[in-house]
């Protein structure tokens, strides 16, 4: 515990704590890939050389091994714990898409998250619609609709096959659903009606074009396009930050070409344009060709290691 005194954001926590965090690090049954801490006899070891910059990130291996599965999967949680996780899950769900909700108003005033339909108490004939708009945005001056879907992966998926599988899940299967229920909505006459009334729109709106969007917290599909009818119709998944990059009009690199300001008289139009283009990533396919990735794990000696290049 002495080297713990020397760290100042751990003074002022307790043995049990300074305990627990030894444990997580060192324990043998923990989650982590590798010990960033181990024990030899009654002595404990940090391990300066796997936990160097450039080597490993510590930090996202704990987000990804440790705390999204801490704090957002009810699988194999004592019974007490569920209700708390299934609590945590949503608050950062509506966090979410409120997030999304903002930043639209930046370009729209017509903006809504969590936006149901299909109760009967609210007066419109739906017939046997029932879902919900994560977030709705209407650009009244072209004329145009964005249902959006929001898809997270609360807890981070550490293989290429769960990766897949979560795809599969929650955008082929549940999002598509309801991307599906979305469009057939926004093509009725009593859809459009509730839509002009919850956005506030005084002018009704008629036959608008419709550009449904998947949005995620992470990089799995990331500019994927998924069919949702027989006519092949598609509809694209990208993350929050780019959709958040591309409304704010900032670039993340200065490679990157100058965005084109998204101006009330056409900024649908040119996000749109932005979306199937890929404008925001397009930079990367000129280093594509050229980046060369090579690390070399040794286990014990040089003559026993394994290599890969990419």
């Amino acid at each position: 515990m002495d080297w713990f005194d020397k760290i100042e954001e751990l003074k002022s926590k307790s043995e049990k704590e300074l305990n627990a965090i030894i444990n997580l690090f060192s324990s043998y049954n923990s989650l982590l890939p590798f010990n960033p801490i181990y024990k030899i006899d009654n002595t404990y070891h940090f391990s300066y050389s796997t936990c160097s910059y450039g080597k490993f990130n510590l930090n996202q291996f704990l987000y990804d091994y440790y705390i999204s599965d801490k704090l957002f999967n009810p699988n194999n949680k004592p019974q007490k714990e569920k209700p708390l996780v299934e609590e945590t899950q949503k608050s950062r769900e509506i966090r979410f898409t409120n997030s999304l909700k903002e930043l639209f108003k930046t370009v729209t005033p017509h903006v809504e998250a969590g936006l149901e339909y299909g109760d009967p108490k609210l007066n419109y004939d739906f017939g046997d619609l029932k879902g919900d708009f994560d977030v709705i945005a209407y650009f009244e001056k072209e004329n145009i609709i964005l249902p959006i879907q929001v898809k997270l992966s609360n807890v981070s998926p550490r293989s290429e096959k769960r990766k897949e599988e979560w795809i599969a899940n929650r955008i082929e299967t549940k999002g598509i659903t309801q991307v599906v229920k979305d469009i057939k909505l926004l093509q009725s006459k009593s859809g459009l009606k509730f839509i002009a009334d919850k956005l506030k729109i005084e002018n009704e709106i008629k036959a608008p074009l419709i550009y449904p969007i998947v949005v995620t917290d992470n990089f799995f599909a990331d500019h994927l396009s998924f069919s949702y009818n027989e006519n092949d119709d598609s509809v694209i998944c990208i993350s929050y930050f780019e959709l958040k990059h591309l409304l704010l009009n900032q670039k993340v690199h200065d490679k990157q070409a100058d965005m084109k300001p998204l101006e009330n008289s056409n900024a649908a139009t040119r996000l749109i344009e932005s979306i199937e283009t890929n404008s925001f990533w397009n930079f990367l396919n000129e280093f594509a060709d050229d980046f060369k990735y090579s690390k070399t794990l040794s286990a014990i000696t040089d003559d026993w290691k394994i290599e890969m290049k990419v």
